[in-house]
């Protein structure tokens, strides 16, 4: 990542936009939680400024983000080193010069300990024992028992159990994984919103040896005290309103799945074409936890919108979007008949899983086809793009 400079700095349109590694410091206009007071989450939507940067996106695209690290565990590696932290040192991937404190905050990823790290610190090694412990760590047949490790670890917890009396920090640094940036929806249309670009993003925490970390790209733009945010825009063709604003569309997104379904629905607020558009959207409480609730009743008064949700701890049992679609299959198979556009968004791990099956399951049995036809159908909507979904 080179210098980054404010849009309205730039000389001449002719230079290339804002990109990974020359992003746009978009300034905070508002963060604010979406949470009601009750709620187990700690969700946030966040206006930033893109006024002067000439800065264009679509509805679906996606913005990275480039966060600094938490002071704390900074200070706290610092400390650990014992080395001060305006020592200069180079980057290995840029071959550029600068202080340990800014490396360490802009360029490391310090959650993950690479085999790099520890050949680096077996090899600096006083204690027999640790030794012993890192050169078992390394062996070629030790690769369940190394990942686990790193699993349980950081970088800094790691230095607390194996950090030598002497250890090279130029050498130190060579070991360390790059810091990547993050990527997430934008939450706005730029038919609504010319100058800004709005980001809903939920926090979290975890444990790393009894000690709390929190997620980088989250805990940046929702707890730091910075006050603007290095950006550029990361389009995503394959994921993308259809053409015709009379086609119908489906959209799916628990959570924070929801972003983009809003910049889509902005979008088509701002049409004078009637449009059909039908959004599942589920969470944890629908007194604490409805994100752009308002926004969405509004849009549903005005008939723009067929609004379905599920909030899965209102209830004894469990309930999920996939559940909420299983109760609508009918209608939906009449949709997709009617040649609606289908989109997915969120969690990739479990949620995307279930509702593809749902919808597979859908197919087959309002469609009266084989599963054999009805995977072959969702297939052919896949490449027709009739069915698009951007998972994480």
């Amino acid at each position: 990542m080179s210098t980054i400079i404010h849009g309205s700095d730039r000389k001449s349109k002719e230079q290339p936009l804002f990109t990974k590694e020359d992003p746009f410091l978009a300034p905070i206009l508002d963060r604010r939680s979406l949470n009601k007071k009750g709620s187990s989450k700690a969700t946030f939507h966040l206006s930033l400024d893109i006024q002067g940067s000439s800065i264009t996106y679509q509805e679906g695209d996606a913005v990275g983000i480039w966060p600094r690290q938490d002071p704390t565990l900074v200070e706290e590696l610092l400390a650990l080193l014992k080395a001060p932290k305006q020592t200069m040192v180079k980057d290995p991937r840029l071959n550029m010069e600068m202080s340990l404190e800014n490396y360490l905050y802009t360029r490391a990823n310090l959650s993950r300990v690479t085999p790099a790290l520890l050949q680096l610190l077996a090899s600096s090694a006083v204690s027999t024992q640790k030794k012993d412990f890192l050169q078992n760590l390394l062996r070629p047949d030790s690769k369940e028992l190394r990942a686990l490790y790193s699993k349980n670890h950081d970088v800094v917890t790691c230095l607390q159990d194996l950090l030598p009396h002497d250890l090279s920090i130029q050498e130190f640094i060579n070991t360390l994984s790059p810091m990547l940036p993050r990527f997430y929806s934008i939450a706005s249309s730029q038919q609504q919103y010319p100058h800004e670009i709005h980001l809903l993003v939920s926090t979290f925490s975890y444990e790393v040896q009894h000690e709390t970390r929190f997620g980088l790209g989250s805990h940046f733009l929702c707890h730091s005290n910075t006050p603007f945010v290095p950006l550029y825009v990361q389009h995503n063709p394959n994921f993308r309103l259809p053409e015709d604003p009379k086609t119908p569309i489906i959209m799916i997104g628990p959570g924070t799945g929801i972003a983009p379904y809003r910049a889509f629905l902005q979008h088509r607020a701002s049409l004078s074409t009637p449009t059909r558009n039908w959004l599942f959207f589920g969470e944890c409480h629908q007194a604490f936890d409805f994100y752009y609730k308002d926004e969405l009743e509004t849009y549903v008064k005005k008939g723009i919108l067929q609004l379905s949700t599920a909030f899965s701890r209102d209830q004894d049992h469990k309930i999920y979007v996939q559940h909420v679609m299983e109760e609508n299959a009918k209608d939906i198979w009449h949709w997709i008949q009617e040649g609606c556009h289908i989109y997915l968004c969120g969690d990739a791990t479990h949620m995307a899983k279930d509702v593809t099956h749902t919808l597979l399951s859908i197919i087959h049995k309002e469609g009266d086809l084989s599963e054999e036809d009805a995977k072959a159908l969702l297939q052919s909507l896949r490449k027709e793009k009739r069915f698009q979904a951007d998972v994480y």
